[in-house]
């Protein structure tokens, strides 16, 4: 059983979840050419982009920045100052000032700078100000100058724009190098970044009992999968999907130990075969950043005459977060 990616979206869009990590352009912190540009410099102006759709299209506060770097190491800098600002379009110049254009915040100047990071992970560097994103404003620009630095190294790239100049002395020059090879980026507001999972919770019934288990990692632009198993042999049931999680005991409709983990808001019939395992359900998550931070819960049910009276045995529950 395949759902329609429509179909699909549908679903997932009924309950999204804030969202407290966007990356660009993906959060695989050990895959990309390294490259020491900013980190592995002396000095260094840098700015790069990260686009609404990166940010999911929704309004949020950042308050953190990390790189996924090559290796692990301090890095140190006499000055840095880092800056966000709103940029219109998708291709930056190579005037600093003209990307940078009024009213940038600024979200770290220090000096006698020490950022510790780890190889092939993302590790964020300690901003002390705060930016109100909001997409109908535009893009969000990076802006970063540092000089007098070492224990830098090279992180992880990709494909994204970038202007640079490096190893300048006294003031950073007016423009720069525009390139096609940015790092790997995040932007957060601070706390822990949620991550994609299926994760088991509530009660089942039935002589299996009945189980229901997700596969897979549920990020955007996948496909996972949903199991049962514990059903009765040459039977029926069906998956289902809600938004919020129950504990309803079902014990007075006649399903005696049975509960309702979760809400029916759509239902997908299914076959159980001679050993009662049921058809996995396959679920294509659309390469959709507005799904990032959905939280979906499954269960599932089983025609079983032998279980109760109403013959009627219900799965545990499954939550599926979806993550980028």
């Amino acid at each position: 059983m395949r759902l329609a990616t429509a179909l699909a979206t549908a679903l997932f869009a009924t309950s999204v979840a804030a969202q407290n990590c966007w990356y660009a352009p993906n959060n695989t912190p050990t895959v990309g050419t390294c490259n020491v540009f900013p980190w592995g410099q002396a000095s260094s102006r840098y700015q790069t982009l990260m686009t609404a759709d990166d940010l999911g299209q929704r309004p949020t506060i950042l308050r953190a920045l990390a790189f996924a770097s090559c290796g692990s190491g301090t890095f140190t800098a006499n000055r840095i100052t880092i800056r966000f600002n709103y940029f219109q379009g998708a291709t930056l110049g190579t005037d600093f000032a003209t990307n940078l254009g009024s009213g940038a915040v600024t979200m770290l100047n220090a000096t006698s700078f020490s950022w510790s990071y780890a190889a092939n992970q993302f590790s964020d560097l300690t901003l002390t100000g705060a930016f109100p994103y909001i997409p109908a404003r535009g893009n969000l620009l990076v802006d970063i100058e540092f000089e007098g630095a070492a224990g830098g190294t090279s992180f992880h790239r990709d494909v994204r724009e970038r202007v640079f100049a490096n190893n300048w002395t006294g003031s950073p020059p007016s423009t720069g190098t525009l390139s096609n090879h940015a790092l790997k980026m995040r932007v957060s507001d601070g706390n822990a970044c949620a991550g994609a999972a299926f994760t088991n919770y509530g009660r089942s019934c039935g002589n299996g009992p009945l189980t229901i288990a997700g596969g897979g990692t549920p990020t955007i632009g996948t496909t996972v999968s949903l199991a049962m198993s514990g059903g009765r042999a040459s039977s029926a049931g069906a998956y289902f999907l809600g938004a919020t999680r129950l504990n309803l005991d079902l014990s007075g409709a006649g399903m005696s130990g049975c509960f309702l983990n979760t809400e029916l808001l759509a239902i997908f019939g299914v076959a159980f075969d001679g050993s009662g395992a049921a058809t996995p359900v396959q679920l294509p998550i659309p390469t959709d950043n507005t799904l990032v931070g959905a939280i979906i819960n499954w269960s599932g049910f089983n025609l079983d005459t032998s279980a109760n009276t109403r013959g009627i045995t219900t799965a545990n529950g499954v939550e599926m977060k979806i993550s980028n």
